[in-house]
């Protein structure tokens, strides 16, 4: 589990402290392709602001973050500026092994999530809604694939042969394309989480950011 949550500044965000056991941080240096800190972005609370390539925070490998079994659940605090494909993480050389993030164009606003196997590409049918900040969410339990806008699930695809991690190392802004928008909270688990804990976990985040 990694829950990537306080900052350390330089010009722009250049560590992005892991606030798990794991010390999964998430780095950047080359100060020019560091996302912004935003101060009293949302509800008092500060978020990460992307602008687009080549702004990303990088997480190296590690086995805490290790991709070893379909079972995998991700949320976050989001808000999506306009544009093409803006990707809130992915772990990806060339071909997408996961990518999870919001793509426009002929799909309008929709949520996607790209991982290798029987359906490598998955979207779902719900406009998602630019300019503002959401909990959104996914998580895969055996071959089902849930996806989440707070406590409501909105989406399910069936996935059944996924690619597994060879060691790479996880994007935070970036995944099939570059993040345009604001990531306030990241939350990564190596399980599928049961209901309660799903309700926890977006309980959790509708009330510390208050978003309703």
């Amino acid at each position: 589990t990694s829950r990537v949550a306080i900052v350390e500044l330089a010009t722009g965000v250049t560590n992005w402290v892991d606030q798990s056991s794991n010390a999964n941080n998430a780095t950047q240096t080359t100060d020019a392709n560091a996302p912004l800190f935003v101060d009293n972005a949302i509800n008092g609370k500060p978020a990460v602001r992307f602008a687009g390539s080549p702004q990303e925070l990088i997480v190296a490998h590690s086995g805490s973050l290790a991709i070893t079994d379909p079972d995998i659940a991700s949320f976050a605090v989001v808000k999506f500026n306009p544009g093409a494909r803006r990707y809130i993480w992915g772990k990806n050389v060339g071909e997408q092994l996961i990518a999870f993030g919001l793509e426009s164009g002929g799909r309008n606003d929709r949520v996607r999530l790209r991982r290798i196997g029987t359906f490598g590409i998955m979207d779902t049918d719900v406009v998602i809604r630019t300019n503002q900040y959401l909990v959104l969410g996914f998580q895969q339990a055996g071959a089902e694939v849930s996806f989440y806008r707070s406590d409501q699930v909105f989406a399910t695809h069936v996935n059944d042969d996924v690619v597994f991690d060879t060691g790479l190392e996880l994007k935070v802004g970036n995944g099939a394309g570059f993040m345009v928008g604001d990531i306030a909270e990241l939350l990564i688990y190596g399980a599928a989480l049961s209901e309660a804990d799903r309700l926890a976990v977006t309980s959790y985040l509708e009330e510390k950011y208050g978003i309703t």
